[in-house]
């Protein structure tokens, strides 16, 4: 059974969501199946609230839209955190980057390591990007910076 471990990121897990990393998005579809994305700009302003960058067609936003609760699945601290909250739709079109990216909120209710009994994570997964690395180095630039100004908006 999961482990709750708080209602807000803690002093271990703000830090891992104030960087680019692999996490992994998880929503109701329409249809009442569970949609699972694979995402990497992640941004915590604080301990409450967490703001991710999406396609602006991705069936995510679609599916935060009919059902606001959603699940940020992130490596870390020794463990794998399931992050628990409420999402909405933040912005339609992030004008300042130069794809079609949207926004989303989440707004934190829990937090459970759900990582199985007897065992730590060693290592977390790892990714490059495929395409030119400078491309992909101000895109993410691009990107985190509108994430940290989210609060603004």
């Amino acid at each position: 059974m999961a482990e709750i471990v708080s209602q807000s990121l803690n002093q271990d897990l703000l830090p891992l969501l104030q960087t680019e990393r692999l996490a992994t998005l998880s929503t109701v579809g329409v249809d009442g199946v569970p949609y699972v994305n694979a995402i990497s700009w992640v941004y915590a302003p604080n301990p409450s609230k967490i703001y991710l960058a999406v396609n602006s067609r991705s069936l995510v936003l679609e599916n935060i839209r009919n059902h606001e609760q959603a699940v940020l699945t992130v490596f870390g601290s020794g463990s794998i955190f399931a992050i628990v909250g409420k999402a909405k739709v933040k912005m339609e079109r992030m004008d300042c980057v130069p794809i079609k990216l949207s926004m989303i909120q989440i707004t934190i209710e829990e937090i459970r390591d759900v990582m199985f009994y007897g065992a730590s994570l060693t290592a977390c997964p790892k990714f490059e990007k495929t395409y030119d690395a400078q491309v992909a180095e101000q895109l993410d630039h691009l990107v985190l910076e509108a994430l940290k100004n989210a609060e603004s908006i």
